[in-house]
């Protein structure tokens, strides 16, 4: 293996993850201060218009049209709102945590030296903070379709007689499981690549 360029590699991505951590601080700070800005708002105003196309309601894999009178109010598309930035939230926080890891794993690479101890240990919470963040994403996913299901009382429609049921259908995505056991298994090759490096050290 070219060291010097496995060096220069390490080195640029560690560029690429420290960015992308900023940005997701960024992004999240600033989806938080516009939703804090549209709630002061809409308490100082309540008829203030806040946005537009409520009409359209995103079930997932079904979407359903309102007529205009049944469209939610403001402060229903709101709360909706901060439900979806607190769930993402959730999962921009674990993000930004398994980009830390790939820092720690990068840091000995960007001094040539791939097997240290630390690298290992790292994987293997990445391994954890992704069963979590799958988790997380699913489950977030069921909450989502709920709220706009009771927040936004879909019941009502039905006694139109128009809509003669509504079914939440749940996508259980479980990839993350075979990411999980992915890492795990990356983490006992470099912990063996490790025990390999220790005993070339002793050697020496």
């Amino acid at each position: 293996m070219n060291k010097e360029k496995m060096i220069r590699t390490a080195r640029g991505l560690d560029t690429l993850f420290k960015t992308l951590r900023r940005i997701i601080v960024i992004a999240m700070a600033a989806a938080v201060c516009v939703m804090a800005v549209l709630t002061v708002v809409h308490w100082v105003n309540p008829a203030a218009v806040i946005g537009e196309g409520f009409e359209s309601l995103d079930l997932g894999t079904v979407t359903v049209e309102l007529a205009p009178e049944s469209a939610p109010t403001a402060g229903e598309v709101l709360g909706y709102a901060w439900l979806v930035i607190a769930l993402g939230s959730v999962c921009a926080a674990l993000i930004w945590y398994i980009f830390g890891q790939i820092r720690q794993i990068l840091a000995p690479m960007k001094e040539g030296t791939p097997f240290q101890a630390s690298v290992s240990q790292s994987i293997r919470r990445m391994a954890w903070v992704s069963l979590a963040l799958g988790a997380a994403q699913n489950i977030g996913r069921m909450i989502e379709v709920n709220a706009v299901i009771g927040r936004f009382d879909i019941n009502q429609l039905l006694a139109s007689g128009q809509i003669r049921s509504i079914t939440a259908n749940y996508t259980l995505d479980m990839t993350f499981v075979l990411v999980f056991f992915g890492l795990r298994l990356v983490s006992y090759i470099f912990r063996y690549g490790e025990e390999l490096q220790q005993l070339s050290d002793e050697t020496l």
